[in-house]
This record gives structure tokens, C-alpha cells and sequence, in this order.
């Protein structure tokens, strides 16, 4: 494994930085939902958010399924981390892999 620069290692600092700044209501505890991502205060996974909007739910309507449990930010940070943790990834499309 190639060391990191020191350029490189202070990016990381700035994502981790980021991610905790601007994902303060998304949280993993092991005794939840397996460690799992979760809206925090509740055992509503962050997938299962993802995978509402996925299907062409609006925000509006994930608030009507859970009434008082969650707010449109939390939504909005759901889709935040999505976008955050896929901003380095990349697939080769001739052989599928990452």
C-alpha cells in the first residue's frame, strides 16, 4: 500500500470534517439496525430513505409514512450522504468492477 501525501492525507481530513459537520443526523451504533446508518433518534435506516426516493417518492411523501419521526432535513441528508459516499467511486464498465 502506497503512503499517503501530505496533500492527500489533509483532504481526508477536510471529508472527515465534512461528513461530520453536514451529517450530524445521521448516525451508526452497533446496537442498531446491526450498525447500520440511521436517521438519529430513530431505527430508520438511511437506505430505506434512499431507496424510497429510488422509487420516485418525494420528500413529502416520506414525511406522511412517518409522521413526527423524521423532518425534511433528515431527508436531505440522506441524500447528502449518498452523494457524498459515491463521490469517489467509480465502476469500470467493461469488466463491472469498482
Amino acid at each position: 500500500m502506497m503512503a499517503q501525501t501530505e496533500p492527500a492525507r489533509q483532504m481526508g481530513d477536510i471529508d472527515r470534517r465534512y461528513k461530520r459537520e453536514e451529517l450530524a443526523r445521521i448516525t451508526s451504533d452497533p446496537r442498531i439496525c446491526s450498525g447500520k446508518l440511521t436517521i438519529k433518534g430513530t431505527r430508520l435506516m438511511v437506505i430505506t430513505i434512499l431507496g424510497r426516493i429510488s422509487a420516485g417518492y418525494e420528500v413529502a411523501d416520506i414525511l406522511k409514512e412517518y409522521p413526527g419521526m423524521i423532518e425534511e432535513a433528515d431527508v436531505r441528508q440522506c441524500l447528502r450522504w449518498g452523494a457524498w459516499e459515491t463521490s469517489y467511486q467509480r465502476i469500470d464498465r467493461e469488466s463491472g468492477c469498482e
